[in-house]
């Protein structure tokens, strides 16, 4: 009993897990684990070949994940999203990133992202929050603090994988 139950373990592990030899530019995640454990499920990788699919960073390596159904990932905002979007959303966030200048969202519940900028000298915008009341949105760290920000539409802040993903899918 001992030895199928092993035999499974085994099966399981391999079938979770990508195994595959790591190109120059795929991030090396097991190193990434060693420098940083608490953020090292905060990276992504695209699929070779299915803009469905994307690589998410685990501490033992990269684990390939699927995006919502109709979904595309896209390669260079790092989210799933619908695929005519893309150029609208990348305009958007261009926009809301220079509206994050002007308004900084200030909360005594949410994390204190000056102190974290002091402490965590990488790049602290990739440091994401769940919003206490409204599914749809969610805080960015900056180094001046918090912004908000909202997910696209019909989609919910995923707290636990800090995408946005379709509501029926996400632990909000």
């Amino acid at each position: 009993m001992k030895l199928i139950f092993s035999v499974f373990l085994v099966l399981l592990a391999s079938a979770t897990f990508v195994k595959y030899s790591q190109a120059a530019n795929e991030p090396d995640c097991v190193g990434l684990a060693n420098e940083n454990p608490l953020k090292i499920n905060r990276y992504y990788h695209p699929h070779d070949s299915d803009c469905n699919k994307y690589y998410q960073c685990s501490r033992y390596g990269l684990v390939e994940m699927q995006c919502p159904e109709g979904l595309n990932f896209d390669r260079n905002l790092y989210i799933c999203g619908r695929p005519y979007e893309f150029i609208t959303m990348k305009f958007l966030i261009i926009a809301v990133a220079f509206l994050a200048i002007l308004v900084v969202v200030s909360s005594q519940q949410a994390p204190d992202c000056v102190s974290l900028a002091r402490q965590v000298p990488e790049d602290i915008s990739k440091y994401y929050f769940h919003h206490e009341n409204d599914c749809n949105k969610y805080y960015q760290c900056a180094e001046y603090g918090l912004v908000l920000k909202n997910c696209p539409e019909d989609l919910h802040f995923d707290r636990n994988l800090y995408i946005c993903g379709w509501p029926h899918e996400v632990n909000c």
